[in-house]
């Protein structure tokens, strides 16, 4: 084997080995509907919630969620709720990256 070929290899061989464990790094948050299933809970100052049994930590701005209600007229009006008056048994949709959520909204 020619050198040039052993060359192509070794950096072939290189580039597929640095996309293989550099793919998490660059991975994007993704939206995602759900239920919770346990309410949330604080773990060494971190707030977790466990969403159709998978746990999550969330890492919302100001501990704080979105919650939109529809009115008799049929418009939406949405305000900021603490993460604690997160119940069991809510319909969720989120937008997350691995098991970190970075936005959170309630529907009812």
């Amino acid at each position: 084997m020619n050198v040039n070929k052993k060359t192509f290899f070794v950096i072939l061989l290189a580039g597929l080995l640095f996309f293989t464990f550099s793919a998490p790094l660059f991975a994007k948050a993704l939206w995602y509907k759900g239920t919770v299933t346990k309410a949330p809970w604080v773990v060494n100052t971190f707030n977790w919630v466990e969403i159709d049994k998978k746990t999550y930590t969330l890492m919302l701005k100001d501990d704080q969620f979105e919650r939109h209600i529809k009115d008799n007229d049929g418009r939406w009006s949405g305000s900021k709720w603490p993460i604690s008056s997160l119940q069991v048994g809510e319909k969720v949709v989120f937008k997350a990256d691995d098991r970190r959520v970075f936005e959170l909204y309630v529907a009812q």
